[in-house]
């Protein structure tokens, strides 16, 4: 399934399909792969930060005990993937109370 999450001024959109991240346009034009081989196997959901530089993201867990998902920090340009920890659903934004 494709999974959508938007930059915070709306001109762009984070797309996980068939396992790779990608940035396109809200119209779907100007495709842009970020993560090709995502680490276990496949992007599940990802989040812009704040301030539009980084993408945090979930993958698999690799033990594949199924409880937690992986999470991943990335720059939006690409790059090196850091692994976080692990977790449910990456999101910049904190609950309110």
């Amino acid at each position: 399934p494709t999974r959508r999450s938007s930059d915070l001024d709306g001109r762009h959109l984070l797309v996980s399909r068939e396992g790779s991240l990608l940035i396109v346009e809200p119209d779907g034009t100007h495709e842009r792969v970020v993560l090709a081989d995502p680490p276990g196997g496949g992007v599940l959901e990802a989040d812009w930060s704040p301030d539009g530089r980084w993408i945090v993201l979930s993958a698999p867990e690799a033990s594949g005990h199924g409880q937690f998902d992986a999470m991943y920090l990335m720059r939006v340009g690409g790059g090196d993937v850091f692994f976080l920890g692990s977790g449910f659903g990456p999101d910049w934004r904190p609950e309110a109370p």
